[in-house]
């Protein structure tokens, strides 16, 4: 593993992966900003790329898959095993998980950096010391930004909230969904203050959403996040 290396998470679903230009458009954007690097990569053929490693990996097609996708500073790119799913196509997991609220920062406020991904990692065995399942990214401006880099969201009253603009390929999907599911959203309106009065708090990642069971003192229910998965699963699939 590179430790200036970006990378991406892609979602193998019956041997097609998904949003594979949504994916290449983040890294050259952060490649660009980090690295000072205009990679021009080629979704076509990352996407014959996939496909061939997971048939040479025989990675199973009744449930999804996931491929690592890493770019280094260097231009340089490569495809890791990213897991393999107990689901087939966007779920919501049915482990809710017991977090509590920290506040950290990222190198360089860079989602999807190994950098990042050693600090969540950090903050999750920080989580399992103490008993809990995970830790709620919490920024200086008390804002809930993310779980396990996967970034936060909570309904209140039917209004879907989120503290910062959607930042990962999942989570500019989930906004479609909700767009088109006339879901309203406010963006700014996710504050550790708030969480007392959400109803729901949930993450979504290239697996689907992980809805919370509880924040610190807080407890939360789980009863849209199967509809938003859904509507997830429909309109990329039906791509």
């Amino acid at each position: 593993m590179q430790p200036s290396a970006l990378f991406q998470q892609i979602h193998v679903a019956h041997g097609r992966p998904r949003l594979v230009a949504e994916h290449v458009a983040l890294l050259e954007r952060a490649a660009r900003r980090l690295f000072g690097l205009q990679a021009r990569l080629s979704t076509a053929d990352l996407e014959r790329e996939i496909v061939v490693f997971v048939a040479r990996k025989r990675l199973p097609d009744a449930v999804s898959s996931f491929v690592r996708l890493e770019l280094t500073e260097e231009g340089q790119t490569r495809l890791l095993e990213g897991g393999v799913s107990h689901y087939a196509g966007y779920a919501v997991r049915s482990i809710r998980p017991q977090t509590c609220s920290l506040v950290y920062e990222l190198p360089l406020e860079e989602w999807t950096s190994v950098a990042a991904e050693s600090v969540h990692d950090l903050m999750r065995s920080y989580a399992h010391g103490r008993g809990m399942d995970g830790v709620v990214q919490v920024d200086r401006l008390d804002r809930c930004l993310a779980l396990g880099g996967a970034q936060l969201f909570a309904f209140r009253e039917g209004v879907l909230l989120c503290a910062v603009e959607p930042q990962t390929v999942e989570a500019k999907l989930l906004a479609l969904v909700a767009d088109r599911l006339h879901i309203a959203l406010e963006v700014g309106a996710l504050g550790r203050a708030e969480l007392a009065r959400c109803d729901e708090l949930f993450a979504v990642d290239v697996q689907g959403i992980t809805s919370v069971a509880r924040c610190d003192q807080y407890s939360f229910m789980s009863l849209r996040v199967e509809r938003l998965a859904a509507e997830m699963e429909r309109l990329v699939s039906a791509r």
